[in-house]
């Protein structure tokens, strides 16, 4: 393989209908030979910059991805995204986001994994992304698989920017994560599936939080489910 050498990679041009000329610099700087980091300006309408890194590190048994973007709306944009029937009454000038992928190899077959994203808020997606959802979604997880079971730990958070926006000025809710366990077994001529999922949706906070202040619908389900038959 090639040796990694920084400096400036391919500069690319895009023409957007919203954001006009957008010309795009990334550098790319070799660190180490097991992580490097891409800081990749974007410059576009009205002396606008967005701001994007990504840094990658290897290890031996994990290997960890972040993204990191921010960008600073200035006025003189701000009015022309008013001037084109942009609603910007709930929004801030300041946007970001941030991307980060885990995963790494543990003892005994088990392997962990975590996707978290975190946005400042919807229109950063849709603006800059093109990503026209309501919600993002982060996982942690934690599997094992053999020749004979898997076994798997799902934690999952959705964060629902409809939701976030409605309860802005009461900060006495917030949300908590979706946990899902699943676990296959091989036993002779017996398969034995078990699954387990617990859905806490909204918890109402007040001066102190216990379980007996779930607000919402509360979801728990246990299957056994045996088959036979030839393997």
């Amino acid at each position: 393989d090639a040796k990694k050498r920084s400096g400036l990679l391919t500069i690319s041009y895009e023409r957007d209908s919203l954001l006009g000329n957008k010309i795009s610099t990334p550098l790319f700087i070799n660190l180490a030979p097991n992580y490097d980091l891409t800081y990749t300006p974007s410059f576009f309408r009205k002396d606008n910059i967005h701001h994007n890194a990504k840094y990658r590190h290897l290890f031996n048994n994990a290997k960890l991805d972040t993204e990191i973007s921010y960008v600073k709306e200035n006025k003189e944009l701000r009015n022309y995204f008013q001037a084109n029937d942009i609603n910007l009454t709930k929004e801030k000038s300041s946007k970001w986001a941030i991307n980060t992928n885990y995963n790494q190899t543990l003892p005994n077959d088990w392997n962990l994994a975590l996707n978290s994203k975190k946005t400042s808020d919807h229109s950063y997606l849709r603006r800059y992304r093109e990503d026209f959802n309501f919600y993002q979604t982060s996982q942690l997880n934690l599997n094992k698989k053999t020749s004979s079971n898997f076994t798997s730990v799902n934690m999952s958070h959705y964060d629902d920017f409809r939701w976030r926006d409605q309860n802005k000025e009461n900060n006495n809710f917030y949300k908590l994560p979706n946990v899902k366990f699943y676990d296959v077994r091989k036993l002779n001529y017996l398969k034995l599936n078990n699954e387990f999922d617990l859905d806490l949706i909204h918890l109402k906070r007040n001066s102190q939080t216990n379980l007996s202040r779930i607000s919402a619908t509360d979801t728990i389900s246990k299957d056994f489910i045996f088959s036979s038959g030839l393997k």
